[in-house]
């Protein structure tokens, strides 16, 4: 009884007569694409399941970014903003699967690179340039400052009045989605 049951496990089992199990179904398993920042590096791995290894990846990416044989994506998105995009995978016997996603590119954050302005001399034309990196144009800048200077874009020009040895004065610069960031203050 031994030597049937032996006989009967050897005879049924596929793998040892070099014939290959049928393989599971085919899918995308990659539920979302995460998000991506404007003018950084961005890398997803896509994965599918089931089907018969290997795997060809095709997709229309956004300007920038590159999809390989293994299902990387790679590369650096310069616009904001939300991209579809259908992405199909195929496997070694010709079996296709397609998944829709949405590509969310953000912008970098809103920073302010100015970190100190020159000192003003009383009754002297003064011209002092804010630089800012990041954000979604147009940016809006806000505040207050001193006695006769003024806003013309990012720059703070005039002449300065009075006797006051420091000045000190706050602004913010907002992107349109209203998010401030601070200014210097001297």
């Amino acid at each position: 009884m031994k030597a049937i049951n032996l006989a009967y496990e050897l005879l049924s089992d596929p793998a040892r007569h070099g014939v290959a199990s049928a393989p599971g179904p085919f899918s995308i398993a990659t539920s979302a694409l995460p998000a991506a920042r404007a003018g950084e590096p961005y890398v997803a791995q896509l994965a599918a399941v089931g089907g018969a290894r290997p795997y060809a990846w095709e997709a229309v990416l956004p300007a920038g970014l590159a999809l390989d044989s293994s299902g990387a994506i790679d590369g650096r998105v310069e616009r904001t903003g939300c991209f579809p995009l259908t992405l199909t995978v195929a496997d070694r016997d010709g079996r296709t699967a397609q998944r829709v996603f949405v590509l969310h590119v953000e912008s970098a954050p809103l920073r302010v690179l100015t970190d100190a302005l020159p000192n003003a001399t009383i009754g002297e034309p003064y011209e002092a340039e804010l630089r800012v990196e990041g954000g979604v144009a147009p940016l809006h800048w806000s505040g207050e400052p001193p006695a006769g200077l003024r806003w013309v874009r990012a720059c703070a020009s005039g002449r300065r009045w009075g006797r006051a040895r420091y000045c000190r004065w706050s602004c913010a610069c907002a992107t349109r989605r209203g998010r401030p960031r601070a200014c210097p203050s001297r």
